[in-house]
């Protein structure tokens, strides 16, 4: 087994160590057992046998979680009674306040997410945490009453220095950030005040900007990975969206300049999400005089036939953050079912 493999097993991580493995308690991050002499074969099986086992962990009590574990290992055939500990393990300490010296806060499982409340960004956390990673996300506003059990939410303005620092404290090593706080204002340039521009750029281009710059002197030490959200609106301009659409251009030119000053160690790349259906994109469908004409219009436009969901963003974000992507640095990526690819001349639409 590979020193630093991990395993997500609905909702259980079990990290491998060299030969051996530890089962930790997802609701508080406490290493339950130690597995010393695991095989690859044995953590496969163990795999395939928990699918369905844990199903319904969420719901489950100390007890039953102990049981289910107790299988588990009596799947891979090593110690299961070691696992019975979890009966009497307090679940309900949140995290990280659970945390001890067994689990600390390590950059190969620790990642920060600005902007997780809705939408993208509540996919993004989801899909983070089924990839075995703790994620702390932050919002100006209070934890939303749907972020997925295990994150962690800190009340923040990532535009704000005192923000930053709120969210540094609780995230002090961070090997993945992902950028994804942003607002739009759907004006053009004359009709946009100067507290339009001040509420677009601080948060799109210098809440990215002040993140950026917090994580890099540790991952430009440990290595790292930035993933900063932008937009196809930095490529072509929406009709009356002129500040949003300037700052993710910021926020693309920033990710090159990112990944050419602070390589080898820190990669940087960008996502530029198409139409997403989500409050935002529905905002934008709504400055039309005909916005139910306007949506079936552009969705013709789209060579895969539909427009995208959260989790189409999501799956890019997983794949940029994991070791799959090593080379992978200065680009920025769009997503948005083949809209753009095609010629806006399309007679067959007519």
């Amino acid at each position: 087994m590979n020193v630093q493999t991990k395993l997500l097993i609905n909702g259980e991580m079990v990290a491998g160590q060299g030969e051996a493995i530890s089962v930790l308690d997802p609701a508080t991050g406490q290493k339950i057992a130690a597995i010393p002499s695991a095989s690859s074969e044995q953590v496969e099986n163990a795999t395939a046998a928990s699918h369905e086992a844990f199903e319904n962990y969420g719901q489950t009590t100390p007890a039953e979680r102990a049981e289910i574990l107790t299988n588990i290992a009596n799947v891979m055939n090593d110690n299961a009674e070691e696992l019975a500990a979890l009966e009497s393990l307090d679940v309900g300490k949140p995290w990280p306040s659970a945390l001890d010296d067994e689990m600390p806060l390590t950059l190969d499982t620790f990642r920060f997410f600005a902007g997780g409340g809705r939408g993208i960004g509540l996919a993004i956390v989801a899909r983070l945490l089924r990839d075995g990673f703790r994620v702390v996300t932050c919002g100006r506003g209070t934890a939303p009453d749907d972020l997925p059990k295990g994150a962690v939410w800190v009340q923040a303005d990532v535009s704000k220095g005192d923000g930053v620092a709120a969210i540094m404290a609780i995230a002090p090593e961070v090997h993945v950030l992902v950028n994804n706080a942003g607002v739009q204002v759907e004006k053009t340039v004359q009709n946009s005040t100067d507290a339009d521009y001040d509420l677009v750029m601080d948060v799109n281009c210098r809440g990215t900007f002040n993140m950026c710059r917090a994580v890099l002197p540790g991952m430009s030490k440990s290595g790292g990975s930035i993933i900063n959200i932008g937009s196809i609106s930095g490529m072509v301009a929406d009709p009356s969206m002129a500040l949003y659409n300037a700052s993710k251009v910021f926020v693309h030119g920033l990710t090159r300049s990112i990944a050419v000053d602070h390589g080898p160690n820190v990669r940087c790349n960008a996502i530029r999400p198409g139409w997403i259906m989500t409050a935002m994109a529905e905002d934008g469908f709504a400055l039309a005089k005909d916005p139910e004409a306007a949506m079936k219009d552009a969705l013709a436009r789209h060579p895969v036939g539909r427009f995208g969901t959260p989790d189409d963003i999501a799956m890019m974000v997983s794949w940029l953050a994991s070791d799959e992507a090593p080379y992978v640095t200065g680009e920025c990526f769009t997503v948005d079912g083949g809209m753009t690819a095609a010629s806006p001349l399309n007679p067959g639409l007519f």
